[in-house]
């Protein structure tokens, strides 16, 4: 009612799911054109609901990885698949440059994300314990993150006496993170498809981390791929497997060529592909489109 009379022309849903079916549903009332974009959790899991009707409906959809890419092209009809188009996350990358930064004694590791289990924070902490146990390197971990794992995870770091090297930050600001980002010295993802099929797109995490010339560990999941090349942008490992995350957190912990390879590698992947002025770019030739400007 409140949009009655506002001149409404399109409808635009940010996910693809129930925010995508009240899209649909006030485009259908309106009779404007209706798009929206996918992710994740909202076309992996049983939240993608509808999706055969939404991408029918569709003036145009937008996905961020080439994992969804490939699971939303099959609810378009064939001759409507132009519709579809992959559209990278932007990042401010004025914003998100780094500064020069002198090695922490000891290495500062740095994780974001919500804890919860597809972030994969419990593995993390077992490879962490591995690492801590060879006396190889000393270092600290922190995590910037909240979510329904934290009680868990503190009984694990507390189980596995990490207490002294591990620390929940809990959710944090831009520029909080900004900070740790400048302050890290390695940077890991653990992530992990779990149980009803929720994966990983490209997470803005390692796109930040990338951005911020930090050195990246990460898995073989979801669409992380696209962005960490293994031993071009970052290291890749497979998920849940401790010892082998824990050999790659210490091989960038020690390798300063590896790190300075990957740092330099990963910020130009970033710059050719996640630069916000081009893709807002691209979004907004899509919208110009879809409303006839």
């Amino acid at each position: 009612w409140k949009l009655r009379d506002s001149g409404l022309r399109h409808v635009h849903a940010c996910w693809a799911s129930e925010v995508a079916t009240v899209g649909l549903l006030l485009a259908e009332m309106k009779g404007t054109a209706f798009s929206f974009a996918a992710h994740a959790a909202d076309i992996f899991t049983r939240a993608a609901g509808f999706l055969d009707l939404k991408a029918r409906e569709a003036e145009f959809a937008v996905v961020c990885s080439q994992i969804a890419y490939q699971v939303l092209r099959d609810h378009f009809p064939p001759r409507q698949r132009g519709r579809l188009h992959l559209v990278r996350h932007g990042l401010d990358l004025a914003l998100y440059s780094p500064k020069p930064r002198v090695r922490r004694q000891p290495a500062y590791v740095l994780s974001v994300g919500r804890l919860v289990p597809k972030k994969g924070f419990v593995h993390l902490l077992r490879a962490a314990a591995i690492l801590a146990s060879r006396e190889t390197v000393e270092f600290e971990l922190h995590i910037f993150g909240g979510g329904r794992q934290e009680r868990e995870l503190r009984q694990i770091i507390n189980g596995l006496q990490l207490s002294d090297r591990v620390f929940l930050h809990g959710p944090a600001s831009e520029d909080q993170l900004l900070d740790a980002y400048q302050e890290a010295d390695l940077f890991v993802l653990a992530s992990t498809q779990t149980a009803d099929g929720n994966n990983e797109g490209v997470p803005n995490v390692l796109v930040e981390a990338l951005a911020m010339q930090v050195p990246v560990v990460a898995t073989r999941t979801g669409g992380i791929p696209e962005l960490i090349q293994d031993s071009v942008t970052g290291l890749l490992v497979e998920p849940g497997d401790h010892a082998e995350l824990a050999a790659a957190m210490e091989r960038l912990l020690t390798d300063d060529a590896a790190r300075a390879a990957f740092a330099a590698t990963g910020r130009l992947k970033v710059e050719q592909e996640y630069d916000i002025n081009n893709t807002s770019r691209e979004l907004l030739e899509l919208f110009r489109t879809a409303a006839g400007a």
